[in-house]
C-alpha cells in the first residue's frame, strides 16, 4: 500500500510534505519488518526533505530521527544511530526553552 502511495506522489506530488510523509511510512513499515537496508533510503528521503522544511519538533521528523537511530541499529552502524538519537535530544532542549 505504501510503496503505491510513494509511487504515485513520486510522479505527481514530488518533493511535497505528503511524498516525504508516504516515503517515511513505507520506511517504518519496513523497519517493522526488520528490513533495515530496504528502510533506509525511504525514511532518508523524509527526513532530508523534512529537516529542510519543517520545525524541528515536527511529529514526522522527530518520527524520521527515530526510525532512521532503529534502522541503524539494525544495520550495526552505531555512529548513525547515535547521530540521529542526538539530533531528537537537541530538538527535545530546544523545545524546552
Amino acid at each position: 500500500m505504501y510503496r503505491d502511495a510513494v509511487s504515485r506522489l513520486d510522479a505527481y506530488s514530488a518533493n511535497s510534505l505528503n511524498d516525504a510523509v508516504a516515503h517515511l511510512k513505507l520506511g517504518r513499515a519496513l523497519l517493522r519488518e526488520g528490513r533495515y537496508a530496504q528502510a533506509e533510503p525511504e525514511s532518508l528521503f523524509g527526513y532530508n526533505y523534512l529537516v529542510a522544511n519543517v520545525a524541528p519538533n515536527d511529529r514526522f521528523l522527530v518520527m524520521a530521527r527515530k526510525d532512521l537511530a532503529s534502522i541503524y541499529d539494525g544495520l550495526y552502524d552505531t555512529e548513525k544511530a547515535t547521530r540521529y538519537r542526538a539530533e531528537l535530544a537537541a530538538a527535545a532542549q530546544s523545545a524546552r526553552k
